[in-house]
């Protein structure tokens, strides 16, 4: 059983993502493109774009189709999927999808996927302005006070000796 996540949750998570490099083919009319998959659920997956410049059949609402190659069997799993994110990230571009139209066989080959990867943590909470007014907010911590270390001791007084 997978674990569910709170669909109320900041980040909108339906199931929980698990970390999984594989190769994903992106299928277009005039070209296909092999990229890298970085993470999945069974609700979608997150696509990494690197380097290269945005084609223009990404864009959010997209439907493109994707097949996800198994990193263990090599075989590969086709997909649709729609386009629900993208931003730039420091490895480069990324988009995240949400799969759409799975059928029973296709979501135990995802179900299959999702076991492969190592399960991610779940998402730190969004700070108080992202997260809206209703969020609660914690009292600000008192400030220690500062203390300051003993320094080295200091050295007898010499004695003095007359000046002529």
């Amino acid at each position: 059983m997978q674990p569910q996540m709170d669909p109320s949750s900041p980040d909108r998570r339906r199931h929980a993502r698990y970390d999984l490099i594989a190769q994903v083919h992106v299928r277009q009319a005039k070209s296909d493109y092999v990229l890298e998959l970085r993470n999945i659920s069974r609700s979608g997956a997150l696509v990494v774009l690197g380097s290269l410049s945005r084609p223009s059949w990404i864009d959010v609402d997209r439907v493109v189709e994707l097949a996800i190659v198994n990193p263990e069997t090599l075989d590969s799993i086709d997909v649709r999927a729609r386009v629900v994110r993208i931003q730039r990230e420091p490895e480069g571009l990324i988009f995240a999808t949400e799969f759409v139209g799975l059928t029973p066989a296709l979501q135990l080959e995802v179900d299959a996927l999702t076991r492969l990867g190592k399960p991610q943590p779940p998402p730190f909470p969004r700070p108080p302005s992202a997260a809206g007014p209703t969020a609660p907010t914690l009292p600000a911590a008192e400030p220690a006070p500062l203390v300051q270390a003993p320094g080295p001791p200091e050295p007898p007084p010499q004695p003095q000796t007359p000046r002529e």
